[in-house]
């Protein structure tokens, strides 16, 4: 299952937070009961992200997850809260430095020497 489709299905009328402003934030926000994102550059509706202790603000019950192209695939993760873990694997290299070189954005990748990890715990 792709992130943003798990996370959409759990979030349904609860309340959320996101850190970051990710493509799938618009869906979030017509599931969520209420939703605030985080994010340094913050766009419309965001809130201006800080330096925080994130995972000390979050309910003891929250599901935490952490997501995104850079995560680093650590069972540290698991030792702070974190109970699902969902990221990008590099499947080619030499074709990802090229594209990064060029300044291709992540979004415009579409699976060409990548693989996306869908969300995994412990």
């Amino acid at each position: 299952m792709n992130a943003a489709d798990l996370l959409e299905e759990r979030c349904r009328g609860r309340r959320v937070c996101v850190v970051g402003h990710f493509p799938f934030v618009p869906r979030l926000r017509e599931a969520a009961g209420e939703l605030w994102v985080l994010e340094r550059c913050p766009r419309e509706g965001d809130l201006l992200a800080g330096e925080d202790d994130l995972l000390g603000l979050c309910r003891r019950d929250a599901m935490v997850m952490v997501l995104g192209p850079t995560t680093p695939f650590s069972p540290v993760w698991f030792e702070h809260r974190v109970q699902l873990v969902s990221g990008t694997v590099v499947i080619d290299p030499p074709l990802v430095l090229r594209l990064v070189s060029e300044g291709i954005m992540f979004n415009q990748f579409h699976g060409r020497g990548v693989r996306l990890v869908p969300p995994s715990s412990p």
